[in-house]
């Protein structure tokens, strides 16, 4: 080839391929990041080595659709912290959903009464109709002190 054209006795082959930018992060950098769509994102659970490492990392799009896992799918690359656990359980044991006070268990037969001074019931009225423990009571019993 010659640099103004014509033959010198050589040919040349030319391959064309397409480049997109993409950018690659560690399991620890994406932590509290969010890939919005339509973005994607390729994982490779192969390098997971710590707890819940693989939470993270999958948790990071918005939909399951933005994601591709690389080679296969190796759930035991999934597996969550012992101390996440161990929180969790001690969470539920004093939580109210699970351990709901006499008031707000609903099984017990009881009567509920509700006393209530009513000085401010003019001013309060939006917080007191939205005030969840005086919607489970039978009897609201308005006092002026």
């Amino acid at each position: 080839m010659r640099k103004n054209g014509g033959s010198a006795g050589s040919t040349v082959t030319l391959f064309q391929f397409p480049v997109k930018l993409s950018h690659a992060i560690t399991a620890h950098k994406v932590q509290g990041h969010t890939i919005e769509k339509p973005l994607r994102v390729a994982f490779d659970l192969k390098s997971v080595f710590e707890e819940a490492q693989g939470y993270v990392m999958l948790s990071r799009v918005q939909e399951i659709g933005q994601v591709f896992i690389i080679d296969e799918f190796d759930a035991d690359k999934l597996y969550p912290s012992k101390k996440a656990l161990r929180e969790l359980d001690r969470m539920n044991s004093i939580s109210f959903n699970q351990n709901p006070s006499l008031w707000d268990n609903k099984d017990i037969k009881a009567l509920k009464i509700l006393s209530l001074n009513c000085a401010g019931l003019k001013a309060h009225f939006k917080d007191i109709v939205a005030d969840g423990k005086m919607n489970k009571a039978d009897i609201i019993h308005l006092g002026k002190l």
